[in-house]
């Protein structure tokens, strides 16, 4: 009724790659955007992404039945100069969470805030407890936590109550705090694209923060495990995979 009556002047989808069938953030509802945008002709629409790299742009047109003659695409740089990227050598559990604490120290004397992102549920959970022995005000977030629960432990870390949220990637879209300090990666994420959408998270209020990624050999079957359970195709998940592998060796 809106465009028949001249009022539908725009079609935007954010978050355009979850669009895309072995992309990082697959939303299955996504795909009946490309009826949407049949049934509302002469609308235009906009596609915004942070992580598209050309290879899945095709999909993405293909999906929404989009001609590329027709398309204007922009397109920024994705250098953040406010963002400092580390990789360190994940050492035994322990000693880990001492170097992390040590760094969050910052987070916790009020400095900004944190999200330390871990690949399983429990290990969100064990990470938590290790912080908090550590004298760090932390709270975690996966899936599976009551929802109400989750709410009130974002709620408390946007609110500054809880400097350290320790989460797995389902802490994800829609996080939008500008004063997290530093994105730490327990346990390193399952693409390069993924690791850049999670760090980019820090610093968004343009001051300086720290991006760590906490990287041993080992993780890597950890992550491709999770990846065999997932019905979708796992050839070029798994490249994606090996080229964060490479990137992380060669530092």
């Amino acid at each position: 009724r809106l465009h028949t009556a001249g009022l539908l002047e725009r079609l935007v989808v954010d978050e355009a790659h979850c669009i895309i069938s072995w992309g990082k953030d697959f939303r299955p509802d996504y795909l009946s955007l490309g009826s949407w945008r049949a049934e509302l002709p002469g609308v235009p629409i906009t596609l915004l992404s942070a992580t598209l790299p050309p290879a899945m742009r095709a999909e993405l047109l293909e999906t929404l039945d989009l001609n590329p003659s027709e398309l204007v695409v922009v397109q920024s740089g994705l250098d953040r100069p406010n963002l400092h990227y580390e990789v360190w050598p994940k050492l035994a559990p322990s000693v880990a969470a001492d170097q992390v604490a040590e760094m969050l120290g910052d987070a916790a004397d009020g400095e900004g805030c944190a999200i330390v992102y871990c690949h399983s549920q429990s290990e969100t959970e064990r990470v938590c407890e290790a912080l908090l022995d550590r004298g760090l005000s932390a709270a975690y977030y996966h899936a599976m936590v009551d929802p109400e629960v989750k709410q009130l432990h974002h709620q408390r870390w946007l609110d500054g109550e809880v400097q350290v949220m320790v989460a797995t990637s389902a802490f994800g879209m829609g996080v939008h705090k500008g004063s997290v300090r530093f994105v730490v990666h327990w346990t390193m994420p399952d693409s390069i694209i993924a690791l850049y959408q999670e760090w980019g998270r820090a610093g968004r209020d343009g001051e300086p923060a720290r991006c760590v990624l906490l990287y041993t050999y080992r993780d890597k079957g950890r992550v491709e495990a999770l990846l065999r359970r997932s019905p979708r195709d796992l050839r070029p998940r798994v490249q994606r995979l090996l080229e964060l592998v490479e990137i992380c060796e060669d530092l």
